[in-house]
């Protein structure tokens, strides 16, 4: 989990249910931190993509996925941007969303 640089958004990674392979689909999430009172739940940035992608060039978001290394990446570029690593099968690529949601990861 990562914090914004003001300190109200707390950005994380997630997944329901166990872990069945080393490098496993993710969703990437916002909430508001501290977080607010019970029933205030958080924000899908990038929605989990079942199934593991093909090998792609890169150049393309094929979802989050990765290890350990891969999730740890999480960062904010700025109060509006979040960047994070992403494989797709031996492709390793950089890619960037917005934080309020409702774009693609780029």
């Amino acid at each position: 989990p990562r914090l914004s640089p003001d300190g109200r958004t707390l950005a994380f990674a997630a997944r329901e249910g166990e872990f069945r392979s080393h490098s496993a689909g993710f969703e990437l999430r916002t909430m508001a931190w501290p977080p607010p009172e019970a029933g205030h739940g958080s924000a899908t940035l990038v929605p989990i993509v079942r199934g593991f992608p093909a090998a792609t060039d890169g150049s393309s978001f094929a979802g989050l996925f990765g290890f350990h290394d891969e999730l740890a990446s999480l960062a904010w570029l700025d109060e509006a941007t979040l960047v994070f690593h992403s494989v797709a099968g031996a492709t390793k690529s950089t890619f960037t969303v917005a934080a309020t949601g409702g774009g693609e990861a780029t």
